[in-house]
């Protein structure tokens, strides 16, 4: 009995791992389209190679392709301050800096309020940079709530 079920497990499993996706996108796979199997598979493949029609179909969004896009800014200003967190920290003590300016500018501070930015962040270095083990998402809500309740510089702030 054990070994029918594993068998049966083992099928499941295959059927998934060897899912019939087709080869994804570029010139082959405009041309075998609704095709399936390893023939099909391997000469849509092979067109995509010989043409390199997945990449520029990824830059330009054709041949079936889609261009993920760029990557968000939410996701750009999380990575900036988890990768600079004792950086930036220092930067908003000083009220200046290359990464407190850096940090603007993912905000979308224009450079005419950055400096109303600088001032305000190192007035609240003790809300913003709360505890020796803050982290990245505690830094930057801190910052946006600091952003928020400025009336000079509430249109930088990201409402929810």
């Amino acid at each position: 009995m054990k070994k029918i079920m594993c068998g049966l497990a083992m099928l499941s499993i295959s059927s998934f791992t060897f899912a019939d996706n087709g080869p994804g996108c570029g010139l082959g796979a405009q041309l075998w389209k609704g095709k399936t199997g390893l023939v099909a598979h391997s000469s849509a493949g092979t067109t995509n190679g010989t043409f390199s029609s997945p990449l520029s179909g990824i830059l330009s969004g054709t041949s079936g392709c889609e261009n993920p896009g760029v990557v968000s800014n939410e996701y750009q200003k999380k990575v900036f301050v988890a990768m600079n967190l004792d950086d930036l920290a220092k930067d908003v003590a000083r009220g200046a800096g290359d990464h407190l300016t850096s940090m603007a500018t993912l905000m979308g501070i224009e450079k005419t309020d950055q400096e109303i930015f600088f001032q305000l962040t190192q007035s609240r270095y003790e809300h913003i940079f709360s505890s020796p083990a803050v982290n990245y998402e505690e830094v930057l809500t801190a910052l946006n709530d600091a952003v928020l309740a400025d009336a000079r510089l509430v249109q930088y702030a990201v409402k929810s």
